[in-house]
């Protein structure tokens, strides 16, 4: 799928030799108490929001965003430089 525009980007692709476990249900610890940007994605690629959290709100504020049925993807981002930190799929 191409995406063009502004948010166009490649994001990082992980190999992993072996089988590794799926990672916990939830909002990853190390991220809560983060200031963070949550950019929610429709299934063809395109977004459709841009929320900046407050630390400890990113969990509540990521489950609001799904409450929406088109969205498919919220990358969760650095504030400050936007990096990508991690995607969160929709359950099928």
């Amino acid at each position: 799928m191409e995406a063009g525009g502004p948010y166009a980007e490649v994001g990082p692709v992980f190999v992993h030799l072996t089988d590794c476990p799926r990672p916990a249900a939830g909002f990853p610890a190390d991220f809560r108490d983060r200031r963070a940007v949550l950019r929610p994605y429709d299934s063809a690629g395109q977004m459709l929001d841009g929320v900046v959290t407050e630390p400890g709100t990113s969990e509540k504020e990521l489950l609001r965003l799904f409450e929406d049925p088109a969205v498919d993807t919220v990358q969760v981002r650095n504030v400050v430089a936007g990096c990508w930190n991690f995607t969160v799929r929709r359950q099928a």
